[in-house]
Formats: C-alpha cells, sequence, structure tokens
C-alpha cells in the first residue's frame, strides 16, 4: 500500500513504512540509493487481534510513527502526510 511515494508492507505481525528522506547536511546524490526514513513495527507473543485487524493495527502505528520521526530529523524534502494510508482491503 502506498500514498505517493510514502510506501508501506505488512505482514501477518509485522509492518514497515518507507519515506524518501535526505537528513541534514546530506546531498541526494551522495548516496548510491535514496535516502529513507524506515520505520518497523511488530509484535511478540499473544495478540488480542489476528490478520486484518492486526496488520492495519501495525501499520497505522508505524505510519503514525514515521510523520513524528521524519519531522523530528528534519529531512529536507518538503512533505505533506496525508493523515493515515490508505486501508487494506477487505477479507
Amino acid at each position: 500500500m502506498s500514498a505517493g511515494d510514502v510506501k508501506a508492507l505488512t505482514l501477518e505481525d509485522s509492518s514497515a513504512v518507507h519515506v524518501p528522506c535526505t537528513p541534514p547536511g546530506r546531498k541526494p546524490g551522495e548516496a548510491q540509493q535514496t535516502y529513507v526514513l524506515t520505520v518497523d513495527a511488530r509484535t511478540i507473543g499473544e495478540t488480542r487481534v489476528q490478520g486484518d485487524e492486526l496488520r492495519q493495527a501495525l501499520v497505522d502505528f508505524a505510519y503514525q510513527l514515521a510523520r513524528h520521526t521524519y519531522r523530528a530529523v528534519d529531512c529536507q524534502e518538503s512533505r505533506t502526510f496525508p493523515k493515515e494510508l490508505p486501508r487494506l482491503p477487505a477479507a
């Protein structure tokens, strides 16, 4: 799932959100690949919810953490984040 160039991957018990982010003091051309901020969220052990409900909760958590971290690390790119990522399709 994605919203523009913000990409999310969600599996059974983990999710990752990737946002292009050039850190302060770096130039986009310095890296061999694009700079990206990655946030991972996962569960350990039993959870109250399962399946798509758990996957949605994990990706939502990772996305909100990525939004906050993006501002905190002062990425060079100017970005407006959508309120949320698209919802997972209903099973």
